[in-house]
């Protein structure tokens, strides 16, 4: 996410989230992706030039609120709570 930026990060997201709702079905799943890809993007920044007035909050602190959150919730559930 360091080097790629706030795009590449969505696209490590949206993916999953998508074929959480969707499942595994490729055919699917690709242009859903990229639908709720550019969705996210659009709601995500709307959101940072609208939370705070005369002000504009990167869109990495948005998605980051968003995404570590959903990240934590794979890792435990994948693992069944140990971190390693």
């Amino acid at each position: 996410v360091a080097v790629g930026g706030i795009i590449a990060f969505a696209g490590l997201l949206v993916p999953h989230i998508v074929r959480m709702l969707i499942g595994p079905v490729h055919r699917l799943l690709l242009p859903a992706s990229a639908v709720a890809g550019a969705l996210f993007i659009l709601i995500v920044d709307t959101m940072s030039r609208t939370i705070l007035p005369q002000q504009e909050l990167p869109l990495s602190v948005l998605t980051g609120f968003i995404g570590v959150p959903f990240f934590l919730y794979l890792l435990f559930r994948r693992t069944g709570g140990a971190l390693w």
